[in-house]
């Protein structure tokens, strides 16, 4: 008889948390949905009749929910596009193995957008230069000198003075 208690007393515990954790998932919820019509903690909080802290805890913790869901659906979609390159690169490869120069470019094209979309492409190196190419000087501050009456007086005033008479 005394287990059979026990085991109801466990099977009421579980429901009841069950509920619980229903009821805060419809808090966090709707704390979420608050937020983002521009609610304050504090305004969430006497809405729902909880805590600011308590508020805040559901809203992060629903934010980090959607993120996962968000992080897993881009893997997905990631996989896919992986598996349709494989697949026109299988293709590809087939032609570009007999000389075919135009299945050859476009298998190289889709080896670059695997690697791209795998990063496997080391990271490119972007520095600022010269229209000739040749590293550019660090940056300084530029003057930008005063409006005048004609081009020929602004050149007396603003062009580089060379030493030659």
């Amino acid at each position: 008889m005394p287990a059979r208690k026990t085991a109801a007393k466990k099977k009421t515990a579980t429901k009841t948390l069950t509920t619980q954790q229903a009821q805060r998932a419809d808090l966090a919820d709707k704390a979420l949905d608050l937020k983002k019509k521009g609610y304050s903690y504090r305004e969430i909080g006497n809405k729902l009749k909880i805590g600011t802290s308590t508020a805040h805890k559901y809203i992060a913790q629903e934010l980090t929910k959607l993120a996962e869901m968000t992080q897993e659906k881009t893997m997905e979609y990631r996989q896919l596009q992986i598996e349709r390159l494989e697949k026109l690169l299988r293709v590809s490869m087939e032609l570009a193995t007999t000389g075919d120069l135009n299945a050859i470019d476009k298998a190289r094209r889709i080896i670059d957008s695997l690697s791209q979309v795998t990063g496997a492409n080391a990271p490119t190196k972007i520095a600022a230069t010269t229209p000739d190419g040749e590293e550019a000087a660090p940056g300084g501050i530029i003057v930008v000198p005063a409006v005048a009456g004609s081009v020929d007086e602004w050149l007396q005033q603003y062009a580089p003075k060379s030493n030659n008479p």
